[in-house]
């Protein structure tokens, strides 16, 4: 049993050093960096001309831009941004998480939202408006209810492992095969014993 519990352990290890080499170590890059990167892409957006791409420079002049508005604009561009290098952001369960090129991370609220208010003053707005509380947490949660993501749907007949960006999927026909084929050699093993006991019972009385 050890034995077979060894075995097992090895093979599992062998194959999550196989899958691992489908994710570099190189293409993880750390969150922080990743988040100075994002702001540092982001220039001044013309927001009345996004809202009312129709409307003439002199039109525009007379159009006022609501932060409601605003706060809608600035996340659509973070997100669209984040997507462009690959490295998206979203809210799943409970939980903001930023993917580093190997796989997700999470982000806690604090940094998360000085990142938004960062990301918001280098589109334009001013500090005196990014900087205030109201305005990013109103920004907060417009990225929880502009990232979010619904749970994905699971086989439930399906174990699925997580290594790093790669799965090892086991399904229910595997599992099937897996345990016929311990279950033949076991009766194998049983049958193999029966008969070489047979075999000594016979030799004995032919002896005697």
């Amino acid at each position: 049993m050890e034995c077979e519990n060894n075995n097992i352990a090895h093979n599992i290890l062998s194959t999550m050093k196989a899958s691992s080499v489908a994710v570099p170590i190189s293409t993880r890059i750390n969150k922080n960096e990743i988040l100075q990167t994002l702001i540092s892409q982001f220039e001044p957006l013309d927001f009345a001309k996004m809202l009312h791409p129709h409307s003439s420079d002199e039109d525009l002049k007379a159009k006022k831009v609501k932060q409601n508005e605003m706060r809608v604009l600035i996340l659509d561009e973070i997100l669209k941004q984040a997507k462009a290098n690959n490295w998206n952001l979203c809210k799943q369960a409970g939980f903001c998480y930023l993917y580093n090129g190997a796989f997700w991370e999470t982000l806690s609220e604090d940094s998360l939202k000085h990142f938004l208010s960062d990301c918001a003053k280098a589109m334009g707005v001013k500090p005196t408006i990014a900087n205030d509380y109201k305005f990013v947490k109103e920004l907060y949660e417009q990225f929880l209810f502009s990232a979010n993501i619904q749970p994905p749907q699971f086989d439930r007949n399906t174990v699925l492992i997580n290594l790093q960006s790669n799965n090892i999927h086991r399904g229910k026909s595997q599992q099937r095969k897996s345990h016929q084929k311990k279950l033949k050699l076991k009766l194998m093993t049983v049958l193999k014993t029966f008969l070489e006991k047979m075999f000594t019972v016979i030799l004995v009385k032919n002896y005697f």
